[in-house]
């Protein structure tokens, strides 16, 4: 692995098509009308685009970034939840992200940092552990704004979470529907992945989440398989079947990168090379084995997720068959613009646009650590 500067993948005709696109993108986003201001489908992820489009040196967009977050924090008071994907952590992971666009916002974001202490500091901890809309979303809007003790908080909750299992510790998840209540999930979004992905970086400021990350990693190896199209399904419970998506939420790709980050926390050198081989392995998948796994365009289990998925691991693994399949996908998202409709970065053209920046330009996607990728 390297620490090599960040390469695009995309270069020639396709390249200047993608480029292309990407301004189609943001003139269409410029026509939306949004009534949401959060990072996953509204006016916080809008405006992680227009950031990079910055960036990147294309138009000038730094006015765009600021209209958009203005308007995002207009609307702040009508989200009703703290999350980073669906509430105001996300929209403070945003501002943050984009400090070097949009300028001083120290008074927003110490305001945006007592609401995620409040939301933190109940107990005990009586909402979902998980990424998407959980205390782990926190820890990330924590390391984004380098708050030691709001990530020290969120290890403390996964701490308090976690069940013994006969290898390592898992997190049970609960919701509202009914042959889902206790599962264990495997995915990034909702699931033990995404644990695994949060501890590896918050070892970095909390030491003491190591043990937790290498109970972690030992419970979820027990779920790989051998000879699926993927090597970890969606779930492990009884009555759960496991999910075809395939992607970010759910998906061999995220795994592998949060395994070699843990595998590299750890400084187990074994870890990190077996990720690398799932992630080689997901590379490799031939058509019959992607026709039975559920793929969409957007970013959170579409073509361009898998893009910039592939693309992050070439770069991780220093690959060039991991960049050329991560090239394969960009083509086909290109392919497939027509069949996205949403605005935002979850499940929209923002997404869209994000990623096709990613494939072409220099600058490195750094807001994918939104998606601890």
């Amino acid at each position: 692995m390297t620490n090599r500067a960040w390469r695009p993948v995309l270069d020639g005709s396709l390249a200047a098509r993608a480029r292309a696109t990407v301004a189609e993108i943001a003139a269409e986003l410029d026509r939306r009308d949004l009534p949401t201001a959060s990072l996953a489908d509204g006016l916080a992820g809008i405006a992680l685009f227009h950031g990079y489009r910055a960036r990147a040196g294309e138009a000038a967009d730094d006015d765009a970034t600021f209209r958009t977050l203005e308007r995002a924090l207009a609307q702040i008071a009508e989200l009703s939840s703290p999350w980073l994907f669906t509430g105001y952590a996300g929209i403070g992971f945003a501002i943050q992200h984009l400090a070097d666009v949009v300028g001083d916002t120290a008074e927003t974001l110490a305001q945006l940092d007592d609401l995620v202490v409040q939301t933190l500091r109940a107990e005990p901890w009586a909402y979902e552990w998980e990424l998407m809309c959980g205390a782990i979303g926190l820890g990330v809007y924590g390391l984004e704004r380098g708050d030691h003790a709001i990530v020290a908080r969120v290890v403390d909750i996964l701490e308090a979470r976690a069940e013994p299992m006969a290898v390592g510790r898992a997190w049970r998840a609960f919701d509202d529907q009914d042959d889902r209540v206790g599962h264990f999930n495997l995915g990034m979004a909702h699931g033990v992945a995404g644990v695994v992905g949060f501890l590896a970086e918050a070892c970095t400021v909390a030491p003491r989440g190591a043990p937790l990350l290498r109970a972690a990693v030992d419970w979820l190896r027990t779920n790989e398989r051998v000879g699926h199209a993927r090597a970890y399904p969606g779930f492990a419970a009884p009555r759960v079947a496991s999910r075809a998506t395939d992607g970010w939420c759910y998906g061999d790709q995220p795994t592998a990168l949060a395994l070699m980050r843990a595998g590299r926390a750890l400084g187990d050198v074994a870890l990190v090379d077996a990720a690398a081989g799932i992630a080689r392995r997901a590379a490799r998948r031939t058509g019959d084995e992607l026709a039975t796994l559920y793929i969409t365009t957007a970013l959170c289990h579409g073509s361009i997720g898998q893009a910039l998925l592939f693309h992050r691991l070439g770069e991780t693994l220093d690959d060039d068959d991991v960049r050329a399949c991560a090239r394969a996908w960009y083509a086909r998202a290109l392919d497939e613009l027509a069949s996205v409709t949403e605005a935002g970065l979850q499940g929209g053209l923002a997404g869209v646009g994000l990623g096709l920046i990613a494939g072409y330009s220099v600058v490195e996607p750094t807001w994918m650590r939104m998606l601890l990728c």
